[in-house]
Formats: structure tokens, C-alpha cells, sequence
């Protein structure tokens, strides 16, 4: 498949992200929660624009 290397990228990011997170913070809270979605949803609008 072609055209799928940042969405790879992205789709591995973003797990670290959340580990980073949790290992800065020691728990998500309600805004970081919803910043977590969010990017996740922009993540998949992109995805499967």
C-alpha cells in the first residue's frame, strides 16, 4: 500500500504520546482526556478523509 507512511507514523505516536502523558502527569484528567480523544478523532478524520 501507498500513501500510508505518516498515518503509520502517526498511529505509533500516539500510543507514545499517551505513556508520556501518564508518566508526566500520573493520571489523565478530564482535559487531558479530551485532548487525547480529540487528537484521535483529528487522527482518524485524516485517516479516512
Amino acid at each position: 500500500m501507498t500513501g500510508l507512511e505518516w498515518q503509520a507514523w502517526l498511529g505509533a505516536a500516539l500510543p507514545a504520546v499517551l505513556v508520556g502523558y501518564v508518566a508526566l502527569f500520573r493520571r489523565i484528567i478530564r482535559v487531558g482526556g479530551g485532548l487525547l480523544v480529540a487528537t484521535y478523532g483529528a487522527y482518524l478524520a485524516l485517516t479516512f478523509r
